[in-house]
């Protein structure tokens, strides 16, 4: 008797089949979201570089300008004329006028230099060992006299399509004629100035401005250039550190013998270059597989963000005789 057998078709997976199909998925999205994460640690990683650098070099850019401004007055430059401060001088002014640069205490996380009045805003902002420096210059605003000025008060005796925009009783301002130099605050007063300006001087504003590293808002370390008129501007974010040497010439050949500190200078009027030192940090932590240790403000720190340190060395060009 023949037996006759049915065979039925497969209709499923075993068990085994789904064990080895769900272990080569898994091994498949764990190689993808490896090389997710991989991709945006290194997008992370070259996002903060170039913005490191990004904010490095305009960093380096604007402190140059200012330094290489230093001493500007006009055709009557520091080096050049003595600037007289008026009866009414600003308080900008630090005791020796000839002074066009000058630094605060070395590492202190204070400002006490040139004058006392400009430590106030400073005092309680600078973070602790870092240095701070101020540059004082007359800024060109297109202010050329159109009549004699021999009080402080150039009111109507400017060229048309100036950008001085003075306040009377508030804007430092400097005269000068290649002669002679002075500094004084806008007034509505005749206080003379003890000398007259024949039309053709060029008025400029006095401009001192003080750098320094303090935490912002945000509590990122960041540079910032505060004016000693008022307004205090955060630069650059990511400032951690600013180191500042004076180059002194201490033979008047016009250039720097050697580079001292804040607090080792006996004569400001020496300076001659600055060299500065920039660290830079990310703002963003969590980028390098090993951490960095260091003191920040007086206190130790440990994160994972990079850093970079930029030099630069600026002549005053203005102390040039």
């Amino acid at each position: 008797m023949k037996i006759r057998r049915t065979f039925r078709a497969q209709t499923g997976m075993s068990l085994v089949e789904i064990m080895v199909a769900l272990t080569l998925s898994l091994i498949l999205v764990a190689g993808v979201g490896q090389i997710y994460v991989s991709s945006r640690q290194t997008y992370r990683m070259q996002d903060a570089q170039a913005r490191l650098q990004e904010n490095a070099r305009f960093a380096l850019e604007l402190l140059a300008h200012d330094i290489r401004l230093a001493g500007y007055l006009g055709c009557g430059n520091s080096a050049a004329t003595t600037p007289t401060p008026a009866a009414n001088a600003p308080a900008v002014i630090p005791s020796a006028t000839v002074a066009v640069i000058s630094g605060g205490n070395d590492n202190t996380g204070a400002f006490n230099d040139p004058d006392p009045a400009l430590a106030n805003p400073l005092s309680t902002g600078v973070i602790s060992g870092t240095d701070a420096m101020t540059v004082l210059f007359g800024e060109y605003c297109g202010g050329t006299t159109t009549a004699n000025v021999s009080t402080v008060n150039p009111s109507g005796a400017l060229a048309a399509g100036n950008t001085c925009g003075i306040v009377l009783g508030t804007t430092p301002l400097a005269i000068a004629d290649c002669s002679a130099t002075h500094i004084f605050t806008a007034d509505g007063a005749a206080t003379p100035l003890g000398y007259t300006y024949a039309p053709g001087s060029e008025i400029m504003l006095y401009r001192s401005y003080t750098y320094y590293v303090r935490q912002n808002p945000g509590g990122q370390p960041a540079l910032y250039r505060y004016d000693n008129i008022g307004a205090d501007d955060e630069l650059v974010e990511g400032v951690e550190n600013m180191q500042i040497t004076y180059g002194i010439d201490s033979d008047g050949d016009g250039s720097a013998n050697q580079y001292l500190t804040a607090d080792n200078i006996a004569d400001w009027r020496q300076v001659v270059s600055i060299r500065f030192v920039l660290t830079f940090r990310t703002t963003e932590d969590n980028l390098t597989s090993s951490p960095r240790t260091y003191t920040f403000d007086g206190a130790p720190v440990t994160d994972h963000r990079l850093s970079r340190t930029y030099a630069s060395t600026i002549a005053l060009r203005n102390r040039l005789p």
